[in-house]
């Protein structure tokens, strides 16, 4: 949620929405960024939203939008 903010591991989630601040390495099925979203660490997911902001490494094995 907004507001939230989030440092560590996230492994085998079926689904990541991020609103807050989230610093981590993942690995999930699909990640959600919202507008007032931003990530900042490594991901290798599926499936890739992203409004808001990404900064780091992200690999993305199905579609990007």
């Amino acid at each position: 949620g907004r507001g939230i903010s989030l440092q560590g591991t996230v492994s085998d989630a079926e689904r990541l929405v991020v609103e807050g601040t989230v610093e981590a390495t993942m690995d999930s099925r699909m990640m959600q960024i919202a507008e007032q979203g931003a990530f900042k660490g490594s991901a290798e997911i599926d499936i890739a939203e992203i409004h808001g902001e990404f900064d780091g490494n992200l690999t993305v094995q199905g579609p990007a939008r």
